[in-house]
């Protein structure tokens, strides 16, 4: 009798495919048992018959495999492995983009709360007002704002640690910025050329900078031969106050006393035409 499912040549009488199982028609119908006559000799031709091969038309398709985890404790031997099927895509954290997987309500990198927005150049955080840089030397730089990954090529924002394409950590680079620093203003004084009694000239203002001038007979009054033309005196300036002081070999540098003067030991006054030493006991 043949099987009308795999073809196979049964034994009148066998109510089941010896090959495959299936019912057969004609057979035996009545025998609740379909494997009646499997596994047991022919006695017509004394040779065993052969076993059925059970397939099961539940499982058409092979199941997946487990994905299998394994810890540091495993790789010791301290306890027996985990496996698991992996049913949840990983998700980046908007912090730092580290890929997430499982229900961390907090980023295992960077410890930021997963569901917040991140503060980044992009989003940043809300303030009452800006602050204006008030320093002098206070330097502005415009910041690149992302960042491309080594590895995929991918624009990244600077606040994140890794790719959020590939996974890839990503390293900044070194900028070593150049900072000058604004010098103060350098200080001004001005000498003026007064005309005498009767003397037809036009005042001349001489403007002086910085902190130590020598004046000299080309820096005052070029036609004026009582003004030595190397060194007549020196203009110095400190914490922001004005100092006169002697260069002249013939010392011929005067202050009128128009105010009141401090007077140091071994000062020269001069009243008239006569010059006197001062002194203190």
């Amino acid at each position: 009798m043949r099987c009308n499912n795999c073809g196979w040549d049964n034994d009148p009488g066998t109510s089941a495919c010896v090959k495959c199982g299936h019912p057969l028609q004609g057979g035996n119908m009545g025998n609740p048992d379909p494997y009646r006559n499997v596994n047991v000799p022919n006695y017509q031709s004394g040779e065993p018959q052969p076993r059925p091969t059970v397939i099961n038309a539940q499982h058409s398709e092979p199941a997946p495999r487990p994905t299998r985890i394994v810890n540091s404790s495993d790789l010791q031997g301290g306890g027996a492995p985990l496996n698991a099927t992996v049913a949840q895509t990983p998700k980046n954290c908007p912090h730092c983009g580290y890929p997430v997987v499982g229900d961390f309500t907090s980023c295992p990198n960077c410890g930021a709360s997963i569901s917040s927005s991140p503060t980044t150049i992009q989003n940043p955080a809300p303030t009452s007002a800006p602050k204006p840089a008030t320093a002098p030397d206070t330097a502005l730089y415009e910041i690149d704002q992302e960042i491309t990954c080594d590895n995929c090529g991918a624009k990244v924002p600077m606040d994140f640690s890794f790719c959020p394409k590939c996974g890839e950590r990503i390293r900044l680079k070194t900028v070593r910025a150049i900072v000058h620093k604004v010098q103060p203003p350098k200080p001004h004084c001005h000498l003026t050329i007064i005309p005498e009694d009767g003397e037809n000239i036009q005042p001349i203002k001489n403007d002086y900078e910085g902190e130590s001038i020598i004046l000299n007979r080309d820096n005052t009054e070029a036609d004026n031969r009582t003004i030595t033309s190397k060194e007549q005196a020196e203009l110095i300036c400190e914490d922001g106050k004005w100092y006169l002081l002697n260069k002249s070999e013939l010392n011929s540098t005067y202050l009128e006393a128009n105010r009141k003067l401090e007077l140091q030991p071994g000062d020269v006054v001069v009243l008239g035409d006569r010059r006197f030493k001062f002194e203190t006991e």
